[in-house]
């Protein structure tokens, strides 16, 4: 297993400094009521176009006597019609512009970990009708996210559960969906329902062993406290979390370390977390696993590699 070799060099952030509590949403959030509220609404013709074409039913059956009479006035009701239906279209059109204005804010909120503001967007969203139904699955998608953000695990499953029941998604998004469950399920400390999941994952995968799935299992193991398996497993996947994590590999050698530590391979736990430390934000990794804090407190204490990450 490849690590790196502590120099001297400047001292390394302070993992004691760290707050343990993440901020509470400025707003409630029912996230029942959400689901409810953004169901979109069944496209039926809107009643101000029903209203006109009884007019002119109307119209053509009183006013058959009178040709040129009925010809100006059906003249008139079909400009009528006319300017609701472009009316109609357009306040459709801006809808769904605001709408997906909205869903690309929300998705640089979560990048650039701006909570609240994603909180309060999607709050926006999911409170009335959505006009697509693509669009209310990607906007509960980032609701997860955000809710597991905010250690509301319990409505983080909730609502990835809803969307593997309601939604098609892709191969990709779908694996993403249930390791991003399968984290919720961990956290909540529901660790047969996450065994199940994983099993799930496994098989979903088949031969082509994705990041998501060994890091589930990663996780599951020290969870569960089975730190020589963890370690066997990041020695063999080490080489393809670093191609498909890049710089959030940092997770998967901060679950190492904590896996070495529990071990007592103290040196081993040293070099790896200073390898997390080096490649990722300590708050950050925290936040999604608090396990590894005193792991990290073990790669705090020595200075950073001159080279870098192993």
């Amino acid at each position: 297993m490849e690590h790196t070799v502590a120099k001297e060099g400047p001292p390394h952030p302070v993992v004691g400094d760290i707050p343990r509590e993440l901020p509470v949403l400025e707003e409630p959030l029912d996230v029942d009521a959400l689901l409810e509220t953004s169901q979109p609404r069944d496209r039926r013709a809107p009643a101000g176009l029903l209203l006109v074409g009884l007019a002119m039913a109307v119209a053509l059956l009183f006013r058959k006597d009178d040709a040129g009479g009925l010809w100006l006035l059906l003249n008139a009701a079909l400009l009528v019609l006319g300017g609701l239906i472009v009316w109609i279209v357009a306040r459709a059109a801006r809808r769904h512009r605001r709408e997906q204005e909205l869903l690309a804010l929300v998705h640089q909120n979560i990048q650039f970990r701006q909570w609240p503001a994603a909180a309060a967007d999607l709050v926006t969203l999911l409170s009335a009708p959505m006009l697509l139904p693509q669009s209310r699955i990607q906007a509960l998608i980032y609701l997860s996210t955000v809710l597991a953000r905010y250690q509301r695990f319990a409505d983080a499953s909730k609502v990835q559960d809803y969307i593997a029941e309601h939604a098609q998604l892709d191969p990709a998004s779908e694996q993403g969906l249930r390791a991003a469950r399968i984290w919720a399920l961990l956290r909540d400390d529901r660790l047969v329902d996450a065994d199940r999941a994983i099993i799930a994952l496994r098989r979903m995968c088949g031969a082509n062993r994705s990041a998501s799935l060994a890091m589930a299992e990663l996780y599951r193991d020290i969870k569960t406290g089975h730190g020589e398996e963890a370690l066997a497993e990041f020695q063999t996947d080490l080489a393809m979390l670093r191609r498909q994590l890049g710089h959030r590999c940092a997770d998967a050698w901060a679950l190492a370390a904590c896996a070495a530590r529990a071990m007592g391979k103290l040196d081993d736990a040293r070099s790896m977390a200073r390898n997390a430390l080096l490649l990722g934000d300590a708050p950050e990794i925290l936040s999604r696993f608090p396990e590894t804090e005193a792991a990290l407190r073990l790669g705090a204490d020595t200075a950073p590699a001159a080279g870098g990450a192993a």
